[in-house]
This record gives structure tokens, C-alpha cells and sequence, in this order.
């Protein structure tokens, strides 16, 4: 399933590090940033995909 990335996470992540990095240039920093890029996307699937998530806010707080 990863290897075929049928939700465009690793597209998605690819086109933000390009936009990184045209306004940072310490990769330390750019790292940092796709990190929480990918950790956002990763919850807002969860969100996506579990309709019946019992805490729903919870993960929203989180992304926020």
C-alpha cells in the first residue's frame, strides 16, 4: 500500500519540501517542517476515513 501511495502523501509531501525550501534554507529546519506536514496529513486521513471516530475533536486539536 505505501509503496503505491494511493492518497498522494508522498506527492503531496514532495511539493511541500519544494515550497520549503524557496524559504529556508537550514535543512535541520526543513526536515522539521515536513515532519509535521506528515504527521498532519496522517491525522487528517484518520479523520477522513473513520466516520465514526469517537474523538473526532480530539485529533482536529491536535492538527490544529
Amino acid at each position: 500500500m505505501l509503496s503505491n501511495d494511493p492518497y498522494g502523501n508522498r506527492a503531496e509531501t514532495d511539493r511541500f519540501r519544494q515550497e520549503a525550501t524557496k524559504y529556508l534554507s537550514d535543512e535541520s529546519d526543513i526536515n522539521t517542517l515536513v515532519s509535521v506536514f506528515k504527521h498532519v496529513r496522517i491525522y487528517s486521513m484518520i479523520i477522513e476515513m473513520n466516520t465514526n471516530l469517537s474523538h473526532k475533536s480530539h485529533v482536529k486539536g491536535i492538527i490544529y
